[in-house]
């Protein structure tokens, strides 16, 4: 965003002073994903994140047991995020490789799932 889009396709046309405010602010804002309780847990984990890695190595651990963390529900909510991204991408992966195919070789019925 710091260029100008000269009407490019899906651009939006910004003054030249907001541009470089936009792209600043568009890394430093994370989106929001499913449930207020699943951002919640997303939010903590970040939380957690940057304070493990802001502090000295002696302290680290400190902080992570400030935390009112419940292990086995966080740690199934934060699986089951990581599967759901990963299977979406693989879903999307696998769409592309069909469409290829179909584009390039006659597909018979009995070869589609």
């Amino acid at each position: 965003m710091p260029t100008n889009p000269n009407g490019a396709l899906g651009s939006l046309d910004y003054m030249k002073e907001q541009r470089p405010d936009l792209a600043v602010k568009s890394r430093e804002t994370a989106p929001n994903f499913g449930s207020p309780d699943r951002q919640k847990l997303i939010d903590e984990v970040t939380t957690i994140t940057q304070t493990f890695h802001s502090n000295s190595s002696s302290k680290r651990y400190d902080y992570i047991f400030q935390f009112d963390i419940k292990p086995r529900s966080y740690i199934i909510e934060i699986l089951l995020i990581i599967t759901s991204l990963i299977l979406f991408q693989e879903i999307k992966h696998t769409q592309k490789l069909v469409f290829l195919a179909s584009k390039n070789m006659h597909l018979s019925e009995d070869w589609l799932i």
